[in-house]
């Protein structure tokens, strides 16, 4: 018997610890990446496949801009992973787009969020 997924959706995206409109992100300094509340028709989805990577104005990705995010232990469908420093150069003023896939079966997301890179203060 086949059952087709129901909406995979997520709560929250954190960019740095930062809600998307508040987030940068840094040049020269590792970035970290956070979804919350991955469901599938309200049940919390704790064994997803979670990517990221970057990409630039013209959605081509970005050489090394990538992320695997990791399930957080005893959250609800919450995962996180980070960017190191040395894996990708990021240009000061230059405009990025976040995009995290997330996979759980056959349902996927697809969450598109636009930062601007900065150094850290």
């Amino acid at each position: 018997m086949t059952q087709s997924a129901g909406l995979l959706t997520v709560s929250a995206i954190l960019i740095n610890g930062q809600a998307p409109q508040a987030a940068q992100l840094f040049v020269g300094s590792d970035n970290e990446f956070e979804i919350d509340g991955a469901s599938i028709d309200g049940v919390y989805q704790n064994a997803s496949t979670v990517a990221m990577q970057l990409l630039d104005a013209n959605r081509v990705t970005i050489s090394g801009a990538t992320a695997t995010l990791t399930y957080i232990a005893a959250s609800n469908g919450n995962y996180r992973g980070s960017m190191a420093a040395a894996s990708a150069t990021l240009a000061a003023g230059t405009r990025y787009i976040v995009q995290i896939t997330v996979t759980k079966d056959s349902a996927t997301t697809v969450i598109s969020e636009t930062e601007t890179a900065a150094y850290r203060s």
